[in-house]
């Protein structure tokens, strides 16, 4: 019989030659930063805020006071650098989003103030700067954030376009919040649709269009969004040893590679979600939760998850069916990362990240095999690092089982 016939070619996604989210209503007012280096503040909080109205769960004025006072890094508010990994660590860490009201904008550092979280934001993604997956992207999720190199010499007040072509580096972040095919920029024909943080008399009502073209656009500190909100627990804590993502750790190999945390529940708990951040597109994580682990072996196991599969790099948080934890008793958690072409997947963060974090000692492990021969890490080991694992909980029933203290015996 004769061949099959070959596969037809990739189709290309049929895009309509302009999309304009403000025309759909998802996007909230224009703020402005003031003398103050906290674009990245009001870009990422303006893309949650997008999210939210896009998910129909109302319209949020948030607090880039706190985010910027609050953040999980070094340097001051008005400090106009940072990586976007570091807002997700914020949400992650339980910190914010906060109301406006509750710790209202001022262009100047000022201290961090706890205030009540209004949402849980416990996914992030990072997209890789390609048209076709930034325009599908704005359907599908609404707004992300973008960085930028801005040069007021290269701005066209006159149409409210910007191109720049040369090769400084990034130091602005706005929102992409559409596109236009037919905006003619003097980098051509083609522009992404801006939002940006100076005000809504800056440009056209607080936005500006910025050439397909342009050399420093989604260069540098990332192209990313934020996909989900769940509802609040003001009971929930998070299980953590690291403030976000800072390095990887492998085996240098193509394969599967594993990572192993440990925790003491300080009261009874109840283990709700899972959540590790994931280096590679197109990757699979599977997680199990054990009782027991005695340097080698883990027994005791509480909870098993299929392969799930991550499309973007970013951070990743999954629901679990309820584990009862009591107080004092240990529980191993252990993630399998499967990312083809990244031969270092295991996220962590060194003793090196902007934010030194206390490095740990005999609470993380990594392996090849997922089983009897784990690698120490942390603060009495030549790796000097803690791992990204987190466990979410919320509190447990009040008649269990518990441990006497902390280092009593037989505590899982």
């Amino acid at each position: 019989p004769p061949p099959p016939p070959p596969p037809p070619p990739p189709q290309t996604p049929m895009f309509a030659s302009v999309y304009d989210l403000r025309s759909l209503g998802y996007m909230t007012p224009v703020k402005d930063q003031g003398n103050c280096g906290s674009c990245w503040a009001h870009a990422n909080l303006g893309v949650v805020e997008a999210r939210w109205k896009m998910l129909g769960t109302g319209t949020y004025d948030l607090s880039e006071n706190n985010l910027a006072n609050c953040k999980i890094f070094d340097g001051d508010a008005c400090s106009g650098s940072c990586a976007h990994s570091y807002v997700a660590a914020y949400f992650a860490n339980l910190t914010g989003p906060v109301n406006e009201s509750a710790d209202p904008y001022v262009p100047v550092p000022g201290s961090c103030l706890s205030k009540p979280r209004i949402g849980t934001v416990l996914d992030w993604r990072e997209i890789p700067y390609d048209m076709n997956t930034m325009k599908q992207t704005l359907i599908d999720y609404g707004p992300f954030v973008i960085s930028m190199n801005w040069d007021q010499a290269y701005y066209n007040t006159s149409n409210f376009t910007y191109y720049y072509n040369g090769s400084q580096p990034i130091n602005h972040a706005v929102i992409v919040a559409g596109w236009d095919d037919n905006k003619v920029t003097a980098g051509g024909t083609g522009a992404w649709i801006i939002k940006n943080s100076w005000g809504a008399a800056n440009g056209d009502g607080g936005y500006f269009y910025i050439s397909y073209n342009d050399t420093k656009l989604g260069i540098g500190v990332g192209t990313s969004f934020f996909p989900t909100l769940t509802n609040t627990n003001t009971n929930e804590v998070s299980y953590h040893y690291s403030n976000g993502h800072w390095g990887s750790y492998g085996y240098g190999q193509n394969v599967a590679q594993y990572g192993l945390v440990k925790y003491s529940a300080f009261a009874n708990q109840q283990i709700d979600r899972i959540s590790t951040y994931v280096g590679g597109a197109n990757s699979t994580v599977s997680f199990e939760i054990y009782d027991n682990f005695d340097g080698a072996a883990l027994s005791g196991l509480l909870f098993s998850s299929v392969d799930l599969t991550c499309e973007w790099p970013g951070l990743y948080t999954w629901n679990i069916p309820a584990i009862n934890v009591g107080k004092w008793n240990d529980f191993y958690i252990k993630v399998k990362y499967n990312s083809p072409g990244n031969t270092y997947p295991i996220p962590i963060e060194l003793e090196t990240a902007p934010k030194a974090p206390t490095i740990q000692s005999n609470v993380c492990w990594i392996g090849l095999t997922g089983t009897n021969n784990w690698l120490a890490i942390g603060a009495n080991t030549s790796y000097k690092a803690n791992l990204t694992i987190r466990a979410y909980t919320t509190p447990g029933p009040t008649t269990m089982l518990n441990c006497t203290s902390p280092v009593a015996l037989n505590c899982g």
